[in-house]
This record gives C-alpha cells, sequence and structure tokens, in this order.
C-alpha cells in the first residue's frame, strides 16, 4: 500500500512553525500528465534493453509503495524543512 498523507513541516528559526497535511493523492493526480507522458519513453527503454514492461511497471510501484513512513528533513541556518509520509 502506498503513503496517503504527507505532512510538511517548516520552522524558521526557533519561533514560527508550519505544518501542512497534504492527501498523497493530489500528487498522484498532479503527476499523472507527466506520468502519461513517460510510458512510451519506459516502453521504449524496455525495448531497447531487452526487459518485460510490466515487470519494470511493477518495480516501479513498489517502489513508490515502499516510500510508507519515510522522512526526510533539510536544514541550514534558517530553515528546516521536515517531509514525512504516512
Amino acid at each position: 500500500m502506498s503513503a496517503t498523507a504527507s505532512s510538511p513541516s517548516l520552522a524558521s528559526g526557533r519561533t514560527h512553525r508550519f505544518r501542512l497535511r497534504l492527501p498523497t493523492a493530489l500528487i498522484w493526480l498532479l503527476l499523472l500528465p507527466v506520468t502519461l507522458l513517460l510510458v512510451p519513453v519506459l516502453l521504449l527503454g524496455c525495448a531497447v534493453g531487452g526487459v518485460n514492461p510490466f515487470r519494470a511497471m511493477a518495480a516501479f510501484f513498489r517502489m513508490f509503495a515502499s516510500l510508507r513512513g519515510t522522512h526526510v528533513e533539510v536544514q541550514n541556518r534558517q530553515v528546516s524543512i521536515l517531509l514525512s509520509l504516512f
């Protein structure tokens, strides 16, 4: 099962904190046109490399589904950003 929501948190200094809860279904809907444009490239790459395209798409799906529970934190001196997928 893939991640169903993400919670980016933005902290500026020690006084301000901004938390936004986003359903990842909206992100998937935004990425759908890009995905549809990349499918022919994937099929062409599979044909050239001799890879079964269904197994390649299944591998990509498993990779994205395994992102559940991922925490990414980026910091510098002024801003700290934490992205949690759950």
